[in-house]
């Protein structure tokens, strides 16, 4: 499968590059967003709604899910991760102070996640 790719890919190499040279100078701001003859919606301007939609949708999930998973949190007395201590954290100061740890860790591995990953490759 992936010789076949590759294949076509080196076959067809002058066509794809033609292709993508004409892509550069293609630019949607520069289409009306409406038909001038019908008034209907071209591609052009459908794209800022889906754009709009789109990001609209992505903002009120993450913040449905950061709710939710607060009010559950504090209903049950859950943590962020199922983890084992060889103490009880479920007394008050412990308790925030190692989901708050969680937190913590969950978003510096997160952004360092590649930094992490190249490391360990070039190490080996």
């Amino acid at each position: 499968m992936i010789y076949t790719l590759f294949s076509y890919f080196r076959y067809y190499k002058d066509k794809i590059e033609h292709l993508l040279h004409l892509t550069e100078s293609f630019v949607w701001e520069d289409l009306p967003a409406r038909d001038p003859a019908t008034g209907i919606i071209t591609m052009a301007g459908s794209i800022q709604r889906v754009q709009t939609t789109v990001k609209c949708a992505v903002v009120f999930m993450c913040v449905f899910h950061g709710v939710q998973s607060t009010l559950h949190m504090r209903a049950n007395h859950d943590m962020v991760f199922t983890t084992w201590y060889p103490f009880d954290f479920s007394y008050s100061p412990v308790y925030e102070l190692l989901n708050i740890t969680q937190v913590k860790s969950a978003d510096t591995t997160g952004r360092h996640r590649d930094k992490i990953f190249l490391a360990g490759t070039v190490s080996c």
